[in-house]
C-alpha cells in the first residue's frame, strides 16, 4: 500500500483482479476483449484515486477557502469532475449495472 492507497499500483490491481476472477458472479460479465475481473479491479482503483482526491485535497481546500465565491465555485467544479470520473467507472463496470436499473 503506497501513499495510503489500497490499489496503489499495477501489482495490487492484478492481485485484486486475480481474486475477482475466482467469482462466477464477476466472470459472467467477461467479454472477448476484457475479463470482467480486470475491468472491475481497474475501475475500483480509479474510483479510489478520485475519492482520495476529493477527501484529501478538494474538501480541505473547500473548507479552508478564503478566496471568495470564485474560488469556492472552482473547487466545487473540481469535485464535480471527480464525481463524473467515479460515475464513468461505475457505469463502465457491468457488475454494477444493477445500480442503473
Amino acid at each position: 500500500m503506497s501513499n495510503g492507497r489500497v490499489l496503489a499500483g499495477v501489482d495490487e490491481v492484478k492481485d485484486l483482479a486475480a481474486v475477482l476472477e475466482t467469482m462466477l458472479t464477476v466472470r459472467k460479465f467477461d467479454t472477448a476483449g476484457e475479463p470482467a475481473s480486470w475491468n472491475l479491479a481497474h475501475g475500483l482503483s480509479d474510483i479510489e484515486e478520485s475519492c482520495r482526491t476529493i477527501t484529501e485535497r478538494l474538501l480541505p481546500a473547500l473548507v479552508d477557502s478564503s478566496g471568495g465565491p470564485g474560488e469556492v465555485h472552482e473547487i466545487l467544479l473540481d469535485i464535480g469532475e471527480e464525481l463524473r470520473h467515479v460515475l464513468y467507472h461505475v457505469r463502465d463496470m457491468p457488475f454494477y449495472g444493477y445500480l442503473e436499473e
